[in-house]
């Protein structure tokens, strides 16, 4: 009897510490480690904004370390880019004048406000129309992640009907396949959606088996829900070195964004959220704002405070001339 007892009792440890292993120890280190994540993300937006890879600047935490250097290593990458394209356009411009007056040479001549010393900003192609104006060109891009969450997505929904614009909703799956009424209402009023994951995991935490699981299940939810998915954005960023893979295999367009204003957080206001997108706003930025709370690791009723804050910027950033714009539209 004895020897029964203890059979059992090794077998209950085992299948205690294989539980302990597989899920209770990962979902504590991924809470950990998606709150420093959090916190990179931020020195990251700040970096940008400052436009400067200066550690001492923004950076309090070594866990951040790597960042000065990601974010050099990023302008230095786009500064070439920039460069590239502002040869393409001075070149447009020289071969347009053998051709056309002066008047259309100076609409040539419309470009993003990316500059070389703030390459950071994303691009925007211009061709030979002569008939476009200046305020055509001011396209900008309405991201939301993390939803659809009852509490505060039909509200925004309202919200952009009610403006006549159409946003890119990056949802979690398991989210969408709670809601599927918001999917649905999201198809019926044009909006595109993309997938943020399947649970809103930290990708750099995973293995192979578990990326596969992500995309495929992520993918096969939305399938169900009648979507086609093309466009995907990672929780935080973030990717690992099988993300790539799976990205392809499934013909998906990795899409991020160029400004955040840290709509997650606790105790904010609307109208530091205004001065924060006003402040940051640039033609061609790709906005990421988010359509959920705690759940996905932000601050309780935050989103609240975000929608109040679209219902008053959305009529003022229209009166200015800003056309929102979705991907597939127009290259951003």
């Amino acid at each position: 009897m004895s020897h029964v007892f203890n059979t059992v009792m090794i077998v209950f440890l085992l299948l205690v510490l294989m539980f302990l292993v597989h899920s209770v120890i990962p979902t504590y280190y991924n809470k950990v480690y998606n709150k420093k994540a959090l916190k990179c993300v931020n020195y990251k937006i700040k970096a940008r904004n400052e436009k400067t890879a200066t550690t001492n600047n923004y950076i309090n935490d070594s866990s951040c370390d790597r960042i000065s250097e990601e974010i050099h290593e990023e302008i230095n990458a786009e500064t070439e880019i920039a460069k590239t394209e502002n040869a393409k356009i001075n070149q447009q411009v020289n071969k347009a004048k053998k051709y056309i007056d002066s008047n259309t040479v100076n609409n040539l001549r419309q470009v993003s406000t990316t500059s070389i010393d703030g390459a950071h900003e994303s691009h925007l192609s211009v061709g030979l129309k002569s008939h476009t104006t200046q305020s055509q060109f001011k396209r900008i891009m309405l991201t939301f992640d993390d939803g659809p969450d009852p509490r505060y997505t039909g509200e925004l929904l309202d919200i952009l009907r009610d403006n006549g614009i159409r946003a890119t909703f990056f949802t979690v799956a398991k989210n969408a396949q709670k809601n599927p009424e918001l999917i649905k209402r999201m198809q019926d009023e044009g909006h595109v959606i993309g997938i943020h994951s399947l649970e809103h995991k930290n990708a750099l935490l995973y293995s192979y088996a578990y990326t596969k699981k992500d995309f495929a299940k992520s993918l096969e939810i939305m399938k169900d829900l009648g979507v086609d998915v093309h466009y995907y954005r990672p929780p935080w960023g973030h990717t690992n070195i099988f993300s790539t893979g799976f990205i392809k295999k499934y013909n998906l367009r990795l899409v991020l964004w160029s400004l955040m204003i840290e709509d997650w957080e606790k105790n904010t206001t609307v109208e530091l959220l205004k001065t924060r997108l006003k402040d940051r706003l640039r033609v061609n930025s790709i906005i990421c704002l988010h359509d959920a709370g705690e759940n996905s690791g932000g601050a309780k009723n935050a989103p609240k405070i975000m929608i109040q804050t679209l219902k008053e910027v959305i009529p003022e950033l229209k009166s200015e001339g800003y056309e929102f714009i979705t991907p597939g539209e127009d290259e951003i």
